[in-house]
């Protein structure tokens, strides 16, 4: 995610058309949710576990990436290599949620438990 962002920042300075500057701010905010929650930070991965769930879920989680990918594609050289490596990853993703979806629902669900609590 930090070659997304940096993809984004870098086509940004250089004052593209209108159009590449929607992808770069929407590609920037989206690198720094995954990024979020990745990281899984105590008080950051309740909020996104609650509010983003489908990161939680095989197809949503790709066609996220997927989604995600096609807005990289438009931010230059450094974005088409970001782009491959986010299609790799959302492959591999991909496989991931599919094989081991129960303990990603288990967290989630453990997660939703504590923020209802926390309320």
């Amino acid at each position: 995610m930090g070659l997304v962002g940096t993809a984004a920042v870098i086509t940004l300075v250089s004052w593209p058309s209108i159009t590449t500057v929607i992808y770069a701010v929407y590609a920037f905010f989206f690198a720094c949710l995954v990024f979020c929650f990745e990281t899984q930070l105590k008080m950051i991965r309740t909020a996104i576990a609650v509010n983003f769930g489908f990161f939680y879920s095989p197809i949503p989680r790709f066609l996220f990436d997927a989604m995600l990918c096609s807005m990289v594609w438009e931010l230059g050289v450094l974005g088409l290599i970001a782009g491959i490596i986010l299609v790799c990853l959302g492959t591999f993703n991909l496989y991931v949620l599919c094989k081991y979806g129960h303990v990603y629902k288990a967290t989630r669900a453990k997660l939703n438990e504590v923020s209802e609590r926390s309320f």
